[in-house]
């Protein structure tokens, strides 16, 4: 599958911080404890906001 985004250079420059490399070999691992802590920093220095399943739920983006 085949994916193209179109955003502002602020959005690749988040993602480009947190992204690691893929291995086809192998199924993506979940994230470490220090990736996870990587993320809300990036998030915070960005102002990204990080929602909870209910604040996401609240505006309609159920989670299972």
């Amino acid at each position: 599958m085949t994916s193209i985004t179109v955003s502002k250079q602020e959005l690749y420059n988040f993602f480009r911080e947190l992204a690691r490399p893929f291995d086809p070999n192998r199924p993506p691992a979940p994230p470490t404890p220090d990736e996870m802590q990587q993320l809300f920093s990036v998030a915070e220095r960005y102002e990204y906001w990080l929602a909870s399943p209910d604040e996401n739920a609240a505006i309609g983006i159920p989670l299972p």
